[in-house]
């Protein structure tokens, strides 16, 4: 419905929440309408190149603002972007969507006044594992047993005593977590301990999260983390702005960027995501 009324949406959301399934799914849908697919794989210039306006066109923006958002603000992508939106919105053949991972998302809304001025949340439709229900939690786990190749007595163990409802109603289910410990090789893991792999991968789901707090935080996201983190419980704001000023000056932390990296910018990024 947002699409086919505002023609861009925004698909935002965790690591492995569904964002690309969701745009693929949409994409297929228009096309079965009519609409020309176009993939824009680097920049908003291909879309443009291409733009028609007399012909249905779906055009598609996988993780649009990427890992190096602070490049793209500051070299204007966003005002590219926007001026795109802005096109595809006055025109009735057009459907635009967008994919971004929430923390990349967040903090690009703090830092560009492009992406603030124009109201982009509007267009925002944020996917998140809560609005599952137990019934789409289990689809999803049969249809990742259903496309694995796991052997018979790997699927047994998950259906012996119905221990899969264990994993629907976990409180960290998500599709890239399914799609991972159903994605396994018997030479690796055992028949015998898979259960058990299962409930670790659960119950502890770094995979998911190293790769967006190693790769795509940087220092004084971290750093801010870490000090909250090793309080081992909860901390008083001034406590712990006083110990993120002393930790980032002993670490000597240098900031490359001119966006602010003072305790309430990086405060906001940190607890719209990790905190």
């Amino acid at each position: 419905q947002k699409l086919e009324n505002t023609h861009v949406v925004i698909i935002a959301g965790e690591p492995g929440i569904g964002k690309t399934t969701l745009a693929n799914h949409l994409a297929l849908y228009y096309v079965e309408k009519g609409f020309e697919f176009y993939n824009i794989e680097n920049s908003i210039n291909e879309a443009e190149e291409i733009f028609d306006a007399d012909t249905k066109q779906f055009f598609y923006f996988d993780d649009f603002l990427g890992s190096n958002y602070l490049e793209a603000i500051e070299n204007k992508k966003d005002s590219h972007i926007m001026n795109f939106i802005e096109r595809v919105k006055k025109n009735k053949n057009k459907r635009f969507v967008l994919t971004s991972r929430t923390n990349i998302f967040n903090r690009s809304l703090l830092l560009s006044d492009t992406l603030k001025n124009k109201h982009i949340e509007k267009d925002k439709f944020i996917i998140e594992i809560d609005t599952l229900t137990d019934i789409e939690k289990a689809n999803i786990l049969y249809n990742h047993i259903w496309h694995s190749n796991l052997e018979d007595n790997y699927i047994n163990e998950l259906y012996k005593n119905i221990k899969y409802k264990n994993i629907i109603s976990h409180q960290n289910f998500n599709p890239r977590i399914i799609e991972f410990i159903t994605n396994i090789d018997s030479n690796i893991v055992e028949c015998k301990k898979y259960w058990n792999f299962i409930q670790d991968k659960l119950n502890n789901p770094k995979d998911i999260w190293k790769n967006t707090f190693d790769i795509q935080s940087d220092e004084f996201v971290r750093s801010l983390v870490v000090l909250s983190v090793f309080n081992g419980n909860n901390i008083y704001e001034n406590d712990l702005k006083d110990a993120y000023n002393r930790y980032n000056k002993l670490r000597k932390l240098q900031n490359p960027s001119h966006i602010s990296k003072d305790f309430y910018s990086v405060i906001e990024e940190v607890v719209k995501y990790f905190l």
